[in-house]
This record gives structure tokens, C-alpha cells and sequence, in this order.
């Protein structure tokens, strides 16, 4: 998922890992030359001070170790259950993944809140972690060899206060942690007057869950009893006190047992007793790394090396070629996922990785929409299925018998997965980079291919493909109605491009408008271009996002020979879903063409002076972006320069960009009915509403069906209703100065 799109919450640097780390270095670096020019040089500590079998450590270290490779190695048995997919391509950019995403934590930044808490309890962990190391090594490795310690006079004191702001910063952390997980009750980055039902994005956690952080609070206090009891004991009671202020946070504590008037023997029991207590916490804690979510700290960035670098709008597919079955060369069981050993072991994987943070699901529209729909619900229901069945899997393999079915589709739902519009939200928000789509939708292969079963209007769009070419039942235009009374060239090879109207912008009326909108611009632009009407045919991607892979391919096929036959090298297109499919999705099928949607060329042309606004709209204007556009294929500003090159006043809707709401087509249920919740398209519709404006304007024909279906039902006054139009008509009426009415009356024309 690109993570690009304008300027994000995401990318404040003010939260980057380096800044903070940075910071904190520097901390110890003015400590350390203050240190230096103190005539005290010999300030250090006793190791295992007060402590009898210290040397317990070791065994405890040592379980820890074996746990730590025994546990995952079991689960990463489960994960080669699934069929193999390739990583190995583009090393040096999984690289930069795996440091810039995973290691820098840069999709946790998308919500500032927890960036912040995320990043003070991580660099905590992993300085206190380094604090230890060094203390063991020093005491284990270096005062045996050399003779002295290396932790004394001002590299103790810059040591010291480098471990109490890492304790510090920890504390701060995890009490962030603790007002989000118990207070917050959005507990998402969603904003508040969106979610209708705020109790459910509480979401459901186990008790490992609160655990985690609880047993950390404990550590990070525990840590500065332990040492505020040492330092009582004896730094202040020895004259040292000029050590002791460099561990604030012990000295501060070693004041408090002292002015209360604790005995020395007291001091030196509570020391005992917390550190007894601080020591095995400490490697449980490490332990539940094996066992939870904590598992997320290798994990995580791990998955950011795994991360597909193709574009978030490729929907991959690694069942081969399916129209091979023709010639009798097909090996496949199954199209489709109906079990669990039947996914990647990628996408096994991601199952584990997930943290159930809910992020995934506080951005999706189905979701907030209150619809059955819960992205997160639906990965840990593959890791429930994986932990059910797949010992079960493993025993069959080793054994040569049937493999067990398990029940995946009725755990996850069938209703679940027909919901989601394939928008991208989840994926974009995800911190741990799961790619949901992929998985959705092979299971929904396995429903449409496999088991016959679909929902009836999707049933009823498909085999309208299959039969007519197109998705649209009932409509009263052919492909080249919209061409009557205007001189459209034909593509013949000889043009520059070829504009590929679609199935929507040929047959759906309120498309017609747009697709001449765009005509009459590119001629008024003389742009080189041709169309080739009744050799259109549907580009396959509502048969691939509704599961029908066998259908799309052969549509693929047919289209390139058509490309092929033509000479076509560039095309141009107004349908972002046409846009995504043939720029991300043709090429492994061998199409070597340009892709081009009609907002960039647009605002190329209006930028160079081939189209010439001459008439300043002076409206208010939204811009709502569209999912396969936007967060899909990251073109974000295009539509927006072409917007405000017509004099228009923009404003944004709070969700945009690459947080924009869907407008509810996508996945295919522009063709499906909405039984459960809000209608997803209102939702949108409202947000556009408030912002104000006179227009919403749109680059997709889906969107603009979705706001022109609500906006009625929104607005029942149709004289202070918003409008809805596509950026070429808002262009055509800068540029051309054609009525609208005058534009929409000789669309419907076409139609008589």
C-alpha cells in the first residue's frame, strides 16, 4: 500500500524514531562531558549489590532464549502450510521497508497519539535493554579482563542518567497507553462525531493483552524502587550524593526512604524483595514475546520486508493461469481459499503478526457504517482456523491421509466477505502492513468458483459480463450511443491514444455526460485520440473483485488481443477501476501499454496552456477521492489542480486523501444491496454536505452514481441540493462554457 497521497498526519517527523533516540543520546552526552569536569571520578556501583545467587540470571536467561526460538519455530511450521509465494525479488527495497516502515515505525505515525506512546515504550524497551547488555558485559567481560570496570566516575554517571530517562520515557508511555486503552472510548483514530456506536471499536482483548502492559508499568516502577532502595542505602548514607543525583529517579525515591526515617536494614530489605520480584517479571515479560501480540516487535518488521512492492490496487493471484484449463493443462484442486492450508504462507503469517489494534477497522466505511464488517475480525478468524486446524494439517501431511476441510468460510462469514468495497482503508492504516484485500477476496474466489455461491445481484452483474460484455442489466444504450451527434474519431493505430470509454461510461446515462465532457476536452485540446466503441469490452475487474478469476482472465485476454490487434500503446481513461486494472493488473498478462487517467492528462493540458479556463466557476467545491485513484494509486493533487484551475474555491471534507471515506461502490456492491446499517454512499454524502460547498466534485462514474443515489434521500429540497460532477465537466464548463443543462439533456438525448 503506498503511503504517499500530500501531506499526511503520518509524516511529522517530530515523532520519527531518530529525533527521539537522537534526543535521548544527547541527553547522555551532556551528562557525560558535565561528568567529566566534576573532580569526582570514581562514582560507581556494586553489581548484584545486596543480592545472594545473582547467578540465577543465567538459567533464566537461557529458558528465555529456548522459548524464544521453540514457540515461534511451532508457529512458523503452521505458516509453511501455505502455498509458496516469492519475496525474493527487489532486495535492497524490502530492505528499506523493512528499516523506514518496520523499523521506524512510520504507518504507527498515522495516529499521532499512539505514535507518540508507541515510540517512547519501544526506544524504553530497547534502551533499558542496552543499559543491561551493558552492565553484564561490563561486569562479566571487561572488569575480569582488564581489571577495573569501564562503568565508573563520569561514564557511570552519563550511564546512569541514560537508563533513568529511558525508565522515564517508558512510565510516560505506558500511562499514554493505559488513557487509550481504558479512557479513550473511540480508541481509533476515527474522529468521534463519525462513529455512531462508539462501543464497538472498543475492541475485544484477551487478558494477555492488558498483561503486556501492566507488567511493564510494573518493571519500569519495580526498576526504580530496586535502585532508589540501593542508593538510599548507600550513596546517601555514604556521602555520595553527588553520584546519586545522576540517577534522578532512584535519588528522588532514596530521598523518600530516607526522610520517612527507614532503617538502613529496611532500605536494604525492600531492595531485596523488589529486585527478587523485578528479575523473574522482567524475563516473563520477555517470555510473553513467544506467546502474545508482543510478538509484533520482530514480527512487524519482518512483515515490512514481506510487504508486496507491487501497487496496492494489484490484486495478485497464484492460481495460474486458469484459462489453461481449456487445453486440459489445469493441476489446481481449488480456485479459491476454502481452507486454511489453501492461503500463502504469507498470508498465514500475516495472521500472526496482527495486534488487533483495530485500526484496519475504525477506517473501514462498511464498519463505521455499521454494516457486518470487521477487517481485523476477519484475520484473527484465519489465525483462530490456522491454531484449530492446522496441527491437524501437519499430522495429515507426516501421515499421507486427507487433509482436514476446517470451517474458515463459516468462521469468517460469507456476509463478512461480501461487505468490503476492496477500498484500501485497512491496508493503508494497518501498522503491521497486513494486506486484507488479498485475503478477502480469495475467499471469495472459493465461494464464487468452487461453491457456486454468490449474492444474487452480484450473480446477476457477472453473468451479464459473460453474456453481454458488461455489468449492466437492463440499460437502454449500446456502446455507441453516447457518439450520436458528435464527430468522435476512430481509433485506427495511427493516434496517439486511445480513449477507452468503459462499461459505465457507455451504457450508465448520468456517465454519458461525462464521456463527452472528456470528448469534446481532448478535441478542444487537439489531443490525438481515437475510441473503438463496440470493440469495448468490461476489463474484467468487477468479475476479479467478486471472485470470478476464469471470467477475468478471459476478459484480459480478449482486451489485449484487441490492444494488440490495434497497435494501442497509450489509453486514456476516466473509470479509475479501468485505470487500476489495466496499469497494475494487465502487465503479468503481457499488455505493454501506457495508462493514463483523464484527471492527470487534464491537468497536464490546463498546465501547458492546451486548455485555457476562461471562466471562473467562483463555487465552493469538495473534492472526494476516489479509493482506486487515491489510496490505490496515489493521485491525490491532479484532480484537485484541475479543480481550482476553474477558479473554484476548494474545500476539503475531514476525510480525505488517503484517509478518504469510500463512497461504497468498490468490491463490487455497487451491484449488491445493503441490508445491514447505515448505507455506506449516505455516510460520504453527509461529509460532503457539511463541508459546506455547492458541488462535490468526483474522477470516478461509480462515485458519482453513489452521490447522486444519496443525495436525494439527503437533500430533499432539489433547489438547495448539492451537486455532484465529474472534474472534466467542472473543466469543460471553465474552458468551453457550456451550459450544464444544455450538456446533461443531450447525454439523456442519446438514449431516445
Amino acid at each position: 500500500m503506498s503511503d504517499g497521497g500530500g501531506p499526511q498526519p503520518e509524516r511529522s517527523r517530530l515523532l520519527s524514531a531518530p529525533v527521539v533516540w537522537a534526543a535521548m543520546i544527547g541527553v547522555a552526552g551532556v551528562g557525560t562531558a558535565a561528568a567529566a569536569a566534576l573532580p569526582e571520578n570514581v562514582a560507581h556501583r556494586e553489581v548484584y549489590f545486596n543480592i545472594r545467587g545473582g547467578w540465577m540470571v543465567y538459567p533464566l536467561l537461557a529458558m528465555l532464549v529456548s522459548t524464544l526460538l521453540f514457540i515461534p519455530f511451532q508457529r512458523a511450521r503452521l505458516w509453511r502450510l501455505g502455498r509458496p509465494v516469492d519475496v525474493s525479488d527487489r532486495p535492497g527495497a524490502r530492505i528499506r521497508n523493512l528499516i523506514v516502515l518496520g523499523l521506524m515505525q512510520h504507518r504507527v505515525r498515522r495516529d499521532r497519539f499512539a505514535a507518540a506512546y508507541h515510540l517512547l515504550i519501544f526506544l524504553s524497551i530497547v534502551n533499558l535493554f542496552i543499559v543491561t547488555s551493558i552492565l553484564a558485559i561490563d561486569s562479566e567481560v571487561i572488569e575480569p579482563l582488564v581489571g577495573e570496570p569501564l562503568l565508573q566516575g563520569g561514564v557511570y554517571k552519563a550511564y546512569s542518567l541514560y537508563g533513568d530517562v529511558s525508565g522515564f520515557a517508558g512510565i510516560i508511555g505506558v500511562l499514554m497507553a493505559f488513557y487509550r486503552r481504558y479512557l479513550d472510548k473511540t480508541h481509533a483514530n476515527t474522529p468521534v462525531h463519525y462513529i455512531e456506536n462508539r462501543d464497538r471499536i472498543k475492541w475485544r482483548e484477551n487478558w494477555t493483552d492488558h498483561t503486556i502492559l501492566w507488567l511493564l508499568f510494573w518493571l519500569l516502577i519495580g526498576g526504580f524502587v530496586v535502585e532508589g532502595a540501593r542508593i538510599a542505602a548507600t550513596e546517601l548514607r555514604e556521602g555520595h550524593e553527588s553520584w546519586s543525583v545522576w540517577s534522578p529517579g532512584g535519588w528522588v525515591i532514596g530521598l523518600i526512604f530516607n526522610g520517612i526515617g527507614l532503617s538502613r536494614e529496611a532500605e536494604l530489605w525492600i531492595h531485596r524483595v523488589f529486585w527478587w520480584t523485578h528479575m523473574p517479571a522482567a524475563f516473563a515479560w520477555l517470555t510473553l514475546i513467544a506467546f502474545t501480540k508482543l510478538g509484533h516487535i520482530f514480527l512487524a518488521p519482518t512483515n515490512a520486508y514481506f510487504k508486496s512492492l507491487k501497487p496496492s490496487g494489484y490484486l495478485p493471484y497464484t492460481g495460474g493461469d486458469l484459462t489453461a484449463e481449456e487445453a486440459g493443462q489445469l493441476t489446481r484442486e481449488t480456485f479459491g481459499v476454502g481452507r486454511v492450508q489453501d492461503f500463502t504462507w504469507k498470508q498465514l503469517f500475516e495472521a500472526d503478526v496482527c495486534v488487533r489494534c483495530g485500526r484496519c477497522s475504525s477506517a473501514c466505511p462498511a464498519h463505521i457504517a455499521g454494516q457486518p464488517l470487521s477487517p481485523m475480525q476477519i484475520i484473527q478468524d484465519v489465525k483462530a482456523e490456522l491454531t484449530a486446524v492446522g496441527p491437524r494439517v501437519l499430522e495429515a501431511r507426516a501421515r499421507g491421509t486427507e487433509e482436514p476441510v476446517g470451517s474458515l468460510i463459516a468462521r469468517v462469514t460469507e456476509e463478512q466477505l461480501w461487505t468490503c468495497r476492496t477500498c484500501g482503508a485497512c491496508v493503508t492504516e494497518c501498522p503491521v502492513f497486513i494486506e486484507h484485500i488479498p485475503t478477502i477476496v480469495d475467499m471469495r474466489r472459493w465461494l464464487a468458483m468452487d461453491e457456486g455461491r454468490m449474492p444474487e445481484t452480484a450473480l446477476a452483474a457477472v453473468q451479464n459480463i459473460e453474456q453481454r460484455g458488461h455489468p449492466w442489466r437492463g440499460t437502454a444504450f449500446t456502446r455507441t450511443s453516447w457518439m450520436e451527434e458528435m464527430d468522435v474519431p476512430q481509433y485506427d493505430g495511427t493516434q496517439e491514444y486511445l480513449y477507452w470509454v468503459g462499461c459505465t461510461g457507455a451504457l450508465v446515462e448520468r456517465a454519458l455526460a461525462i464521456t463527452k465532457s472528456v470528448v469534446r476536452l481532448l478535441k478542444e485540446a487537439n489531443v490525438s485520440f481515437g475510441v473503438i466503441g463496440a470493440q469495448e469490452t468490461c476489463n474484467g475487474d468487477p468479475a476479479r473483485r467478486l471472485g470470478n478469476e476464469y471470467l477475468y482472465q478471459v476478459l484480459v485476454k480478449q482486451n489485449i488481443e484487441t490492444f494488440n490487434a490495434l497497435g494501442v500503446r497509450k489509453v486514456i481513461v476516466h473509470c479509475p477501476h479501468c485505470f487500476n486494472t489495466f496499469r497494475n493488473e494487465y502487465p503479468e498478462f503481457g499488455a505493454k501499454i501506457e495508462v493514463i487517467h483523464h484527471s492527470k492528462l487534464l491537468d497536464h493540458l490546463v498546465k501547458t496552456g492546451r486548455l485555457v479556463p476562461k471562466r471562473p466557476l467562483g463555487q465552493t467545491i469538495t473534492f472526494h477521492d476516489p479509493c482506486y485513484l487515491g489510496r490505490h494509486n496515489d493521485i491525490y493533487e491532479e484532480p484537485r489542480d484541475v479543480v481550482q484551475a476553474t477558479g473554484a474555491r476548494l474545500v476539503e471534507m475531514p476525510r480525505s486523501r488517503s484517509r478518504s471515506y469510500c463512497c461504497g461502490a468498490g468490491g463490487g456492491n455497487i451491484w449488491m444491496e445493503e441490508r445491514k446499517g447505515r448505507r455506506v454512499n449516505h455516510v460520504r454524502t453527509e461529509e460532503a454536505i457539511a463541508t459546506g460547498a455547492d458541488a462535490v466534485a468526483v474522477a470516478c462514474p461509480f462515485c458519482i452514481q453513489m452521490f447522486e443515489d444519496a443525495i436525494p434521500t439527503l437533500q430533499p429540497e432539489e433547489g438547495r441540493r448539492i451537486k455532484a460532477y465529474d472534474i472534466a465537466e467542472i473543466l469543460e464548463l471553465a474552458v468551453i462554457d457550456r451550459p450544464m443543462a444544455e450538456r446533461r439533456a443531450s447525454s439523456a438525448s442519446a438514449g431516445d
